[in-house]
């Protein structure tokens, strides 16, 4: 120990061995009070025990996700429709007034592009004659 906490030994031995000492005297067994349980209440404690880990366990299907829900059914007019062949019938329907509406567009562009070309030629003529 260093000569200028030399003062100080008496501290710090107690802190080493006395207080120890002390705090293991403060909690003997003859201290510490004995609680004595019934069987009865033992038994109705581990029950209850049981029926929470029961609950928990019957209760994790209600939390799981149940994957993907069935795409199966259609709905046409508010009435939900389970039939898989009439469903494929009226997708079958849909694709081919969506392939018409498509055709129709692009019918409607290729009239648009010659006329702009038409445009463009007559244009150019008018240039032509105007020179």
């Amino acid at each position: 120990m260093p000569e200028h906490l030399a003062k100080y030994k008496p501290a710090f031995d107690y802190f080493e061995d006395g207080l120890t000492e002390e705090l293991e005297s403060c909690f003997t067994e003859a201290t510490l009070p004995v609680i004595e349980v019934s069987t009865k209440k033992r038994q109705l404690y581990i029950l209850k025990i049981a029926a929470a880990a029961l609950a928990v366990l019957l209760s994790i299907p209600l939390f799981i996700e149940r994957g993907e829900p069935t795409t199966d059914y259609m709905i046409k007019n508010g009435v939900i429709s389970y039939n898989t062949d009439e469903i494929k019938l009226e997708q079958k329907n849909i694709e081919q007034l969506i392939a018409q509406e498509e055709n129709e567009i692009n019918e409607i562009i290729r009239e648009a592009e010659k006329g702009h070309l038409e445009i463009m030629l007559l244009e150019e003529n008018i240039r032509k004659i105007e020179e």
